[in-house]
């Protein structure tokens, strides 16, 4: 909490090969802070819940992961609907400036990243497979770069209520619309993996008749 630095700093692997283990990283208040060819390793434990979060980063600026592996575990101990598929959030983003995700790969999440209340988002050349419900959640973002990821064969669990999607934007709970969001050359590709769709974007307040 509160690390903020004047110039940028790098934790960094001495050998990608052989990269540094971290289960869980929390930024709060953080400014300046890449994470350079790192493991995210969660592992599920009695009691965490679907949406357990691996890597949160919140009121911070000018943060970045880049050529690290995020990966996820799946339940056990919990209801027949979900033991044996993937549980957690690999990445958390709530209320920060200036957050990049670069050639990095998010393997076997609920939701690969959950991105909220923020600006200058870049998710770029990243790789996202293994998905039980969505690959990429945004919510009231601004200036949002998403190029070059690949996104494919998602696992659902086939039981439960959910409804997956690659890149999905929304607005329930929201006081504001997400704007100046750029998705290009991206690859999205259902493989031998369970249905998603591609790409899902809606205003539940404008749809629903609560606004605009």
């Amino acid at each position: 909490t509160g690390n903020d630095y004047p110039s940028a700093v790098t934790i960094k692997s001495a050998d990608a090969g052989s990269p540094a283990i971290f289960s869980s990283v929390s930024l709060n208040g953080a400014t300046g802070i890449t994470f350079d060819s790192i493991k995210f390793d969660y592992k599920f434990k009695a009691g965490d819940g679907l949406e357990a979060i691996a890597v949160s980063v919140s009121s911070s600026n000018n943060i970045a992961f880049k050529n690290s592996n995020f990966d996820g575990d799946v339940a056990s101990g919990m209801s027949s609907v979900d033991n044996g598929y993937a549980v957690g959030r690999g990445l958390l983003v709530t209320a920060s400036n200036g957050v990049t995700v670069e050639n990095s790969a998010f393997t076997s999440w609920m939701r690969g990243m959950v991105i909220g209340e923020s600006s200058n988002i870049s998710i770029l050349n990243n790789e996202v497979t293994g998905i039980r419900s969505d690959g990429m959640d945004f919510v009231q973002v601004q200036k949002v770069l998403i190029q070059g990821n690949n996104i494919h064969d998602f696992r659902s669990a086939p039981n439960s209520d959910d409804h997956a999607d690659m890149i999905q934007f929304w607005t329930t709970g929201a006081t504001s619309a997400s704007t100046d969001i750029t998705i290009r050359n991206n690859t999205l590709n259902i493989g031998q993996g369970s249905w998603a769709q591609s790409l899902f974007m809606r205003n539940e307040q404008v749809d629903q008749g609560q606004a605009g």
